[in-house]
């Protein structure tokens, strides 16, 4: 592979776009140009931004997303454009397409995306699935269920949902197309290597509740008490301050609910209090009906970067020193902002330090992801996390 990077900060899109552009090519060696990989933050979203990238990149193919911020070598920003662009080598094979309707999402619209993707990659070896889309969904839709069922367990697959709400602003890319309500996939074919990491570092506090009471994504009882007491007990607030604090609270203060296998904890934000007392939760409850309050600090959640970056790293073990090129692609949750503060570009430091000053970095700062959690293993089931950084290193 040949791989550029590039990165502007103007707010114009088509200047954004020339710059981008300039600098990727500064090391692609003249080489083709096969895909893109760009994120923007909002005030880029346009259809103009897309028309100048194309008319400028010969018809590349173009996949992406519009995020609340984006990440790349140089750091983390608020306002900006950061493109990717790669040759790939003889031998590799890719297919992009999207679904719309992702608020309705089901098993059958995810099912509809995988046959999208595997057109012409069915008889070859799929390396990597990668899937964007601009709003949240969760797994009780069936839609990630769908996708794996259809496209196949036997790879990683890894993404973003970059906004919170059904009423986001963001967009999903797909070539001259800016996307509302849809989900954009990616999937790879070939020889590749591909490592992946993902954590979170919350760490639970007190003791374990049960789960007495629950119904899809709405958790009523815990302890046979409304599900909104064990915050109230734990952080000493009434419930009207807590509905005010919510979204600040939800961020630092997730339910954890512990995996099958590992010390890992699935983390679920509360989204809503019901007047009964319920809480409405990003993400569905899976098997489990054990329950811990989470926090996190700085360094516990450096510490899960670091663990990531391991992670990432371990299929590249032995071939640091070869041809092969990589890049290194992260999504991080905006919740980690919150608890690093004006730390949080030391994060991004911890990551480029454990890959590599030279390895290209290109990512955003989303609400809710997904990748395999803690140790690797493809085939174990999906869950969409709400807190993680998930860094996938893509190498060929």
């Amino acid at each position: 592979m040949q791989i550029g990077l590039g990165f502007s900060q103007s707010k114009n899109p088509v200047q954004a776009v020339k710059e981008a552009l300039n600098m990727a090519r500064q090391t692609m060696a003249a080489a083709k140009e096969d895909l893109a990989i760009v994120f923007s933050t909002p005030e880029l979203s346009s259809n103009t931004l897309l028309r100048a990238l194309n008319d400028s990149s010969k018809g590349i193919v173009v996949i992406g997303a519009s995020a609340p911020q984006v990440i790349c070598n140089q750091g983390i920003f608020k306002q900006g454009l950061v493109l990717l662009l790669i040759s790939f080598s003889t031998g590799i094979n890719f297919n992009v397409a999207y679904y719309r309707g992702l608020k309705q999402a089901t098993l059958e619209s995810g099912k509809e995306l995988a046959i999208r993707l595997c057109e012409g990659l069915r008889d070859k070896h799929r390396a990597l699935g990668l899937l964007l889309g601009d709003i949240h969904i969760s797994e009780d839709s069936g839609f990630m269920d769908g996708f794996k069922d259809n496209a196949g367990a036997g790879f990683p697959l890894v993404g973003a949902f970059i906004s919170s709400s059904h009423e986001s602003v963001q967009y999903a890319y797909l070539n001259r197309d800016l996307l509302r309500d849809s989900c954009v996939g990616l999937l790879l074919a070939g020889k590749l290597y591909c490592g992946i990491g993902s954590y979170h570092g919350w760490i639970p506090l007190g003791k374990p509740h049960q789960i007495t009471l629950a119904e899809g994504n709405l958790i009523k009882e815990i302890d046979n008490k409304p599900a909104v007491s064990l915050y109230e007990e734990y952080l000493g607030s009434d419930r009207q301050g807590l509905i005010k604090n919510l979204g600040h609270i939800s961020m630092l203060y997730p339910l954890g609910l512990p995996q099958k296998e590992g010390r890992e904890y699935l983390l679920r934000s509360p989204v809503s209090i019901e007047e009964d007392g319920a809480l409405r939760i990003m993400g569905s409850l899976t098997y489990q009906r054990q329950v811990r309050l989470m926090m996190a600090n700085q360094e516990s959640c450096l510490e899960a970067a670091r663990q990531a970056v391991e992670n990432a790293n371990l299929n590249f073990a032995g071939i640091a020193n070869s041809k092969i090129k990589k890049f290194a692609l992260i999504f991080s949750s905006l919740a980690r902002g919150k608890v690093l503060r004006r730390n949080y570009s030391t994060e991004l430091e911890v990551i480029k330090s454990g890959l590599g000053e030279d390895i290209p970095v290109i990512g955003v700062c989303n609400y809710s992801g997904f990748a395999p959690q803690g140790e690797i293993n493809y085939q174990r089931e999906l869950f969409i996390n709400n807190h993680n950084v998930s860094i996938l290193s893509l190498g060929g």
